[in-house]
């Protein structure tokens, strides 16, 4: 958890903190369509996180796994455990997203027609995989049921 916290503390202060002219507005208000849907995404890869984790740690369901080996191995093998591990993985890959996505973005300011088109590209990709976390969601949801 206090990974996350750092990462979202981290992005947070990149994109509050830059140097803008008087004219020109931050990245952050003046694509606001990106900053949402990256906010969408990082809404969608926690539920996913707080659906797997209500699952393994919490009800303890016979028959469900973690299926992501990355997560598996910082939990030291046990695939019945999402645990803190997993939310620093989740949280983590979103601020590397997220991250890669504004430094392109800075990268882009001297061409504005390119870095619009480049945060609209960004847009999508983050709505894309906003969905599809959200179609893990539920399937998470459905899992208890399913065991039942």
């Amino acid at each position: 958890m206090k990974v996350l916290a750092s990462a979202f503390l981290l992005f947070a202060s990149v994109c509050f903190g830059q140097q803008a002219t008087p004219t020109e507005k931050p990245l952050i208000l003046k694509y606001q369509s990106w900053t949402v849907s990256s906010f969408a995404h990082l809404t969608a890869t926690m539920l996913d996180g707080a659906t797997t984790a209500y699952a393994l740690d919490y009800r303890h369901l016979p028959g469900v796994a973690e299926t992501n080996p990355v997560i598996v191995k910082i939990n030291k093998g046990n695939n019945q455990v999402f645990g803190p591990g997993g939310f620093g993985v989740k949280g983590g890959v979103w601020a590397a997203q997220t991250g890669l996505q504004y430094w392109v973005l800075r990268k882009l300011s001297d061409n504005p027609d390119q870095q619009r088109k480049m945060a609209k590209r960004f847009t999508i990709a983050n709505w894309v995989t906003t969905a599809l976390f959200d179609a893990v969601v539920i399937h998470n949801m459905k899992v208890e049921k399913i065991i039942r």
